[in-house]
């Protein structure tokens, strides 16, 4: 599967969610713990396991054993807008998930471990709508602005 996203001429991937947020700079950072740590409330600088990998802390991998660990990361969000315009509220709701992250860590030999993983930076996923009323007409104007990752 790698071997296919890494010699595709174009990758897409799905975000995590309609974020007006990340259309603003690079977009909304992903978080640098894996599950375990996020699970502990991001505690993981001096959590070492032979059983897990630590994301945050590499210097980690000279306290684990003989055993190979690949990891795959799942991370969901749901978000909630609201917005009050003219005594009017507006709402939305979105649901979404992605692959957050792979890693591989093994032993190169008794004395060295090695770790691999691929994880996102950032995401961007946005979709706004503005409707303005043009002056002297009866007409409304439509602005759609969007970012996807690419």
């Amino acid at each position: 599967m790698l071997a296919v996203a890494a010699t595709s001429p174009i990758v897409l991937a799905q975000g995590l969610g309609n974020s007006p947020y990340s259309s603003l700079g690079i977009g909304e950072l992903y978080s640098p713990a894996n599950v375990t740590n996020m699970g502990m409330g991001g505690v993981g600088i001096s959590n070492a396991s032979a059983f897990y990998l630590n994301l945050q802390n590499p210097a980690l991998l000279a306290r684990r054993t003989r055993f190979t660990v690949f990891e795959v990361g799942l991370i969901g969000q749901s978000t909630g807008l609201s917005q009050n315009i003219s005594n009017t509220q507006q709402n939305q709701r979105n649901v979404a998930g992605n692959l957050g992250y792979l890693a591989l860590a093994f032993p190169a030999n008794s004395r060295w471990n090695m770790s691999i993983s691929l994880k996102p930076y950032t995401y961007v996923n946005y979709n706004t709508q503005q409707y303005i009323a043009v002056p002297g007409t009866a007409y409304t104007a439509v602005y759609n602005y969007t970012g996807v990752e690419v």
